[in-house]
């Protein structure tokens, strides 16, 4: 279940939080929300990407993707997360997220992209947990992809 928490910086993202910098130096979540960090790495052409911010939009409804990109504005409503060179692993952007939301994540300006890891911190992610939506631009190096939970291949829900 949910313990709630607080995370360092406040992300737009997490926009169904309360920011609270005075008492917790952060953003607090009520206790039904379950967070994970995720984090992304060994995304290829690195030479492309490395340094750029990813950019997060939270998604309010799948069924209108395009409506909430569209209607977005782009130095409000995107959290943008920078790229971090330390180990654990290196290269790496990381972001909390709320299980049971979606999300669009890109690049830059959609920058692409022909290969990406996710994980979260510490391999914590339950059965029990939401499902976590991210949504990507569509590209064709992308119109045929696999996804693995450890060496454990798992089909991808239908693409939007």
């Amino acid at each position: 279940g949910g313990s709630g928490g607080s995370v360092t910086y406040a992300y737009p993202h997490l926009s169904t939080c309360s920011e609270n910098q005075e008492q917790f130096d952060g953003v607090v979540c009520d206790s039904d929300k379950i967070l994970r960090r995720v984090i992304v790495h060994s995304v290829t052409p690195f030479s492309d990407l490395r340094g750029l911010e990813l950019k997060i939009l939270k998604i309010p409804d799948l069924d209108d993707i395009q409506d909430a990109i569209d209607s977005a504005d782009p130095e409000t409503d995107y959290t943008s997360v920078v790229y971090r060179v330390k180990s654990n692993p290196r290269d790496h952007w990381g972001f909390v997220a709320i299980m049971g939301e979606s999300y669009k994540l890109q690049f830059a300006d959609g920058v692409d992209f022909t290969r990406m890891v996710f994980m979260t911190s510490d391999d914590v992610m339950l059965d029990t947990d939401p499902t976590l939506t991210l949504a990507f631009n569509y590209s064709e190096t992308r119109e045929g992809y696999e996804s693995f939970i450890g060496s454990t291949e798992i089909e991808p829900e239908e693409s939007l």
